[in-house]
């Protein structure tokens, strides 16, 4: 189907096919914008940000599919990196987020891991990492491509006997007062003061523990410890990475603590949070499988998801951008209109629907994406056309 664009936007159509039916028609419209007097405006027309059909890698961060059937609500997308006030280094900061009446905090720490107590309890100076490894631990300052792999480890790396059934129940028993203890036995390290943290899920609880044990909420974070597995055989502690992010209400106080992560760039919707929320057994038999709903197709973070679109409100964002840590910008729903029309049919518009706000403040820019789903019938249809125009310019 053809789309004709008149006005500052991208956009694209395409038929889908439905079984049973004649089909449908999913149009997807993506405004590029930036901070020009107070509010998020448009940009020229030359420098609009295509729609993506599929997740896309945009200044080292990924960037979501824009082409993808309506979702519930809204989200909001933040990308960018928590910025210290004046570039003087800090151990911890706060970024508040607000939209209108939404408001989210996210709670940003320095590097820090996991210490082990002396047997007296007492807090050991030492550390118990390498000295090349507490060296290159000090330095990151950034995610680069390999602090975001998750290791996996080969099955033929370790061996887990199978208790017996007679000595399952005191095994139990005993790893629960081995995790205990262990417990009791490591606190944290003090955060190493940081200028610059990036805010991606590579920074925020998850990862990969020993035996390939992957934290399906954030394979890609850090801190996930799995217990032990049998008598006598504990996790490696000491030493692992805490996460730079955290919610304040999840704060981690134990090593076995598996709090949701926290962060509010785009949340890929093969992961755990997004598959609770996107698929649904209500309605069916033990057997039958899992029925898609409209949250499968959110792309922000579950704390993200707005029940509409505020137009017109004001967004704050503090702490990700310079030199002014506060970024604050009105927004608007895009002034475009969809219209189609027919060789049968006169003009009439399409309703779009804007489900998503993405923005970075250190660059004061983003986007913002609606979509169309509408009925396609081939007797109807033929030689239709998309507008996509300013509504001061429809005739």
């Amino acid at each position: 189907m053809v789309v004709d664009i008149i006005g500052p936007c991208a956009a694209l159509c395409r038929v889908l096919s439905v079984p049973g039916g004649d089909g449908a028609v999913l149009l997807v419209v993506k405004q590029t914008v930036h901070l020009m007097g107070g509010r998020l405006v448009p940009k020229p027309g030359g420098e609009q940000i295509p729609v993506f059909t599929e997740d896309r890698e945009v200044d080292g961060r990924i960037c979501g599919a824009d082409f993808s059937l309506p979702k519930q609500g809204a989200d909001l997308v933040v990308i960018g990196d928590v910025l210290a006030p004046a570039g003087r280094p800090v151990t911890e900061l706060e970024v508040n987020i607000s939209w209108g009446r939404f408001r989210r905090r996210l709670l940003i720490f320095g590097n820090r891991y996991w210490r082990t107590r002396d047997p007296a309890g007492d807090r050991l100076d030492e550390s118990p990492l390498s000295p090349k490894a507490l060296e290159a631990f000090l330095e990151e300052v950034d995610v680069g491509p390999e602090d975001d792999k998750t290791q996996v480890f080969s099955s033929a790396s370790f061996r887990v006997p199978r208790p017996s059934s007679a000595s399952a129940a005191q095994d139990a028993s005993d790893r629960s007062h081995e995790v205990q203890k262990r417990d009791r036995d490591h606190y944290m390290s003090e955060p190493i003061p940081f200028v610059r943290m990036p805010l991606t899920w590579g920074r925020s609880f998850g990862g990969t523990a020993d035996y390939g044990m992957v934290f399906g909420d954030n394979p890609q974070g850090r801190g996930y410890i799995v217990p032990p597995f049998q008598k006598g055989v504990l996790p490696r502690v000491a030493g692992v990475r805490l996460p730079n992010v955290e919610a304040p209400d999840r704060r981690i106080r134990r090593w076995t603590d598996r709090p949701s992560p926290a962060g509010c760039a785009f949340y890929p919707r093969n992961w755990g949070l997004r598959l609770r929320r996107g698929l649904s057994l209500e309605g069916g038999t033990p057997m039958s499988p899992p029925r898609m709903t409209a949250r499968l197709y959110n792309q922000s973070h579950p704390d993200f998801e707005l029940d509409g679109f505020p137009d017109g409100q004001t967004l704050t964002i503090t702490h990700m951008s310079a030199p002014d840590p506060v970024f604050s910008a009105a927004v608007d729903r895009p002034r475009l209109s969809a219209l189609i029309k027919t060789e049968k049919r006169p003009l009439r518009e399409i309703s779009l629907v804007w489900d998503l706000l993405c923005v970075r403040p250190e660059t004061q820019d983003g986007y913002i994406v609606g979509r169309a789903l509408f009925g396609f019938n081939p007797a109807v249809m033929a030689g239709a056309r998309v507008q996509v125009v300013q509504k001061e310019d429809q005739s």
